[in-house]
């Protein structure tokens, strides 16, 4: 199986073929699963639920049982209502990835399911497939949500991210930072906005709205850039490696964001979007397809003449 040689997107129904399997129990619902879907299958069952591995014997029986809990019965039923029909998704990541293939040489189209995660990753990359879990976009009001998230973590698993995160871990899966030097907050803060940067531009987006979720947060931004430049660019942070620290500059689910205010999160995501923007408007000869297989993101910073708002 694969994409339509036409160009267009589809995303296959993996969650409905596993639903099948764990409702019915069937010999041919479980080779459909291995032989039709061996990556999927495997990424699920071994990297997202961790049940095992699909060399064991009884790895479909313990699936079953898994998805037989009572609340993911529930989940994976409400999962198959709202999600009844992807055809908008498909259409929104078919042009993100035809705008993706004009700006990279060497892209291929990966094969895109559908599952469900029992709430755990998002987006799975594999070799050539990207499965996107419907589970986790089920938007911020979902009942199950409000058990096992804060509301920060719930306001990034809107149904309209979908799209946005699925290029955002594509294309970290395709161009992952590969310098010792990268673990450290400043290199985090260029290669997080280098991908936004590209993601932005591939769904035509401004920085402020690719980087925000909320108005409040980008008055917040703009009113505190020379400030949390000053703070992040200072030796006491650029050069950490503490991941904690580094996620709470970073992220939008950051419980608690390094600036307090609580419309602070993800600004060091935004501070390395605006200092690739400069860059790249200071260099109008370097090319998306360039930009991404960067891998000095500290010479980014030294030639883009970036200056706070």
């Amino acid at each position: 199986m694969g994409q339509p040689e036409d160009g267009t997107v589809k995303i296959e129904r993996f969650d409905r073929v596993v639903n099948e399997f764990v409702h019915t129990g069937n010999y041919s619902s479980w080779q459909q699963l291995t032989i039709d879907y061996p990556q999927e299958t495997s990424l699920l069952v071994e990297r997202v639920l961790q049940l095992g591995t699909l060399e064991n014997e009884s790895i479909g029986d313990t699936l079953r049982t898994f998805f037989n809990d009572s609340a993911l019965q529930v989940l994976r039923g409400d999962v198959d209502h709202r999600f009844a029909d992807l055809t908008v998704f498909e259409k929104r990541l078919q042009g993100a990835l035809r705008s993706l293939a004009e700006k990279c040489s060497d892209f291929e189209t990966p094969r895109v399911y559908a599952q469900v995660s029992a709430l755990n990753q998002s987006i799975v990359v594999g070799d050539s497939t990207v499965g996107i879990s419907l589970d986790k976009y089920m938007g911020t009001d979902y009942p199950l949500y409000r058990k096992y998230f804060t509301e920060c973590q719930r306001a990034t698993m809107k149904p309209d991210l979908m799209v946005q995160d699925f290029l955002r871990f594509y294309l970290a899966a395709k161009y992952p930072p590969r310098r010792v030097s990268d673990r450290t907050l400043m290199e985090r803060i260029l290669y997080s906005g280098k991908i936004n940067w590209v993601v932005a531009k591939v769904l035509d987006k401004s920085l402020i709205d690719e980087a925000t979720l909320c108005e409040e947060a980008r008055d917040w931004y703009r009113e505190n850039e020379p400030k949390v430049w000053k703070a992040l660019s200072g030796e006491e942070l650029r050069n950490t490696s503490d991941s904690t620290l580094i996620f709470s500059v970073l992220s939008l689910a950051a419980e608690h964001p390094y600036f307090k205010d609580i419309y602070s999160r993800g600004v060091g995501t935004w501070i390395g979007m605006r200092i690739i923007n400069a860059y790249m408007e200071s260099h109008p000869d370097v090319t998306v397809d360039e930009l991404l297989q960067t891998d000095d993101h500290a010479v980014l910073l030294e030639q883009s003449g970036y200056a706070p708002l």
